[in-house]
């Protein structure tokens, strides 16, 4: 790992590669970042931390945040 480079910055950097695939490919919108995805990843799991199945509310909570709510 080069020097200077941290967790945070490789996760960025794959999660930003990623993105700009599935952006290139039509699944995911124009205009979304990688930080905005990691930190509404980070407030569901700040949110569901200590619930008693933290886990299953943590998948209910991503599928509204990408299928949104309403009736399809």
């Amino acid at each position: 790992m080069p020097l200077g480079e941290t967790c945070h910055d490789l996760i960025t950097a794959a999660g930003d590669a990623l993105l700009a695939r599935a952006q290139a490919a039509g699944t995911v919108r124009a205009g979304i970042t990688i930080t905005q995805l990691l930190k509404l990843v980070g407030a569901i799991a700040l949110a569901t931390e200590q619930e008693i199945d933290g886990p299953a509310e943590a998948d209910l909570l991503l599928s509204i945040a990408i299928d949104g709510v309403r009736v399809h």
